[in-house]
């Protein structure tokens, strides 16, 4: 009855994509437990927390390799919209639109690279900066400001048209910065006019929810936006795939990982009754 009773209860994990208590329960019955359930379970945990060192180490011995194939801010892109997509199937509406700002950066970047500046990455430094005791952290990503003022390059040419001499280098790349480069150097009007919604999401609904504790329902949204959390989804879908982010084994890898899983449960409760 017990065995039965915690087959029960991983399954109901694993419905609900639960990964981190589902490690406590094994830890504590340890029994059911095998090295392939193990690394399965940790390649599951890296894809929806964006632990891309981790995603590495697993994917070639889980015979995953398709999952090293793409470029690393595609990766990311992957597995943090893998992040969302469990945050908009538990209706936890606020979480997912707090994480539009830092997907929609690294999406636009891939949608401005493909559609419009092949050469946008030598115009970004990373910044590192020293804390108070003296440790040097990664802050973020900013424009090269010698890169972009040396020459007469179309970063530079942007940046005097919308703001004169008074452009503010110590500010982080934003999703605002990279649609104006789109705008003025993309020549299909559909994707500019895509990308523009994606942004109006971002302004209308993403920052207040960011900086104030709000009620967030698909009321909330369909007044904010006038649209409901799926259409909002498949809008920034539009543009992931836009990005060139469609590879149907990436998307398909959670559920298909968390298909395995349940069937190495199942021949691990067969191997614990037969012993």
């Amino acid at each position: 009855m017990e065995l039965r009773i915690q087959g029960a209860l991983i399954t109901h994990m694993l419905d609900y994509y639960q990964y981190i208590p589902l490690d406590e329960f094994l830890a504590n019955h340890p029994h059911w437990s095998t090295s392939q359930i193990q690394d399965t379970l940790a390649l599951l945990q890296a894809i929806i927390s964006v632990d891309l060192k981790t995603i590495e180490t697993l994917a070639p011995k889980l015979h995953l390799d398709f999952l090293q194939h793409p470029s690393f801010l595609e990766r990311k892109v992957y597995s943090y919209t893998q992040n969302l997509m469990l945050n908009l199937s538990e209706y936890e509406y606020a979480d997912y639109l707090r994480g539009l700002t830092p997907i929609l950066v690294d999406v636009m970047r891939l949608v401005v690279v493909k559609h419009a500046l092949p050469d946008l990455d030598q115009y970004m430094i990373q910044v590192s900066k020293e804390t108070t005791d003296g440790r040097l952290i990664y802050k973020g990503l900013q424009w090269n400001q010698e890169e972009i003022e040396s020459g007469h390059n179309q970063v530079h040419k942007s940046w005097q048209k919308y703001y004169g001499k008074h452009f503010n280098y110590n500010h982080y790349v934003s999703s605002s910065h990279l649609l104006k480069l789109l705008m003025d150097y993309g020549k299909d009007e559909d994707i500019k006019e895509t990308a523009t919604q994606v942004r109006q999401v971002e302004k209308d609904l993403r920052n207040i929810v960011a900086h104030e504790v709000l009620f967030v329902d698909d009321a909330w949204l369909q007044e904010r936006s006038n649209m409901d959390a799926d259409e909002i989804h498949g809008l920034l879908m539009r543009l992931i795939y836009i990005a060139g982010l469609d590879d149907q084994k990436q998307w398909d890898v959670i559920s298909d990982l968390n298909e395995q899983l349940k069937e190495l449960f199942k021949a691990r409760i067969q191997e614990i009754r037969a012993n």
